[in-house]
């Protein structure tokens, strides 16, 4: 067969976004952010979780992803 569906194995708890989220806005502590977040999808265990659970096979509960998703770098 094909390769293991391992959706099950990434959940995570379903918390609905505060409303009222401070946005970050010092560029050096943007970049720092974006730096960490692209060393992040740069690890194997990442590129295994892309093949995995492919954006055409994320859950959704209305709006709100199910899946892990990247951080917004500004919140």
């Amino acid at each position: 067969g094909g390769p293991k569906d391992f959706t099950s194995e990434f959940e995570v708890d379903f918390v609905a976004p505060a409303k009222d989220v401070k946005r970050e806005s010092d560029p050096q502590r943007l970049a720092a952010r974006q730096k960490q977040i692209d060393l992040g999808k740069n690890t194997r265990g990442y590129q295994r979780y892309r093949e995995a659970v492919p954006l055409s096979k994320r859950r959704y509960k209305g709006k709100y992803c199910l899946d892990p998703l990247t951080p917004d770098i500004r919140q």
